[in-house]
């Protein structure tokens, strides 16, 4: 089908996934700190600092909950990704700040699990998008049309993700490989 070239399912076992899963929410748990810092060096209020958290640490603990496996690494991915988002935010679109989206993606590649993954890509796009025609001063820190810009940057983190997503395949077929002549 036309989407033979994605690869189709996790190699992970629970316990590589688990301690994956466990950076990728260290690292989240990092950034409310740093995020906070960030916006009171930025000018924001504290009430306004701690506002923003909010939906960063719903996700994260909705990340440590009793879901499955899937549904926690995709909370603990779109918490990391909303920390891209409030970064950009805080310093006023600066376009600097927009490359931790690309650290996010490959952060979320090493899951290895294609389903969080496009989801996380999906995120990137429509944030832009809806947040840069709401208030575009706190996504571009520069004029032009902010559909455009979305589209370039859901662009280059499309061009980014092909890599995690060709070692994927490679890994899905040498793993294919192993079975047939293991089988």
């Amino acid at each position: 089908g036309p989407l033979a070239w994605l690869p189709r399912r996790p190699f992970l076992n629970e316990q590589d996934a688990a301690w994956r899963h466990r950076v990728v929410t260290v690292v989240v748990a990092c950034h409310l700190p740093a995020l906070v810092l960030c916006a009171l060096l930025t000018g924001h209020s504290l009430p306004h600092s701690l506002a923003e958290l909010v939906p960063v640490l719903t996700l994260l603990g909705a990340s440590l909950g009793p879901f499955g496996r899937r549904a926690r690494q995709l909370c603990a991915s779109l918490a990391l990704l909303t920390c891209s988002a409030l970064l950009v935010h805080l310093f006023h679109g600066q376009t600097e700040l927009h490359f931790h989206f690309f650290v996010a993606v490959a952060l979320i590649a090493l899951y290895q699990d294609w389903t969080v993954f496009a989801a996380a890509i999906a995120f990137v796009a429509p944030e832009h998008a809806l947040v840069g025609l709401a208030a575009q001063h706190e996504v571009y820190d520069h004029g032009g049309d902010p559909p455009a810009w979305a589209a370039l940057h859901a662009g280059c983190v499309l061009a980014e993700s092909a890599v995690p997503i060709m070692f994927g395949k490679a890994g899905e077929r040498a793993h294919a490989g192993v079975e047939a002549r293991d089988g």
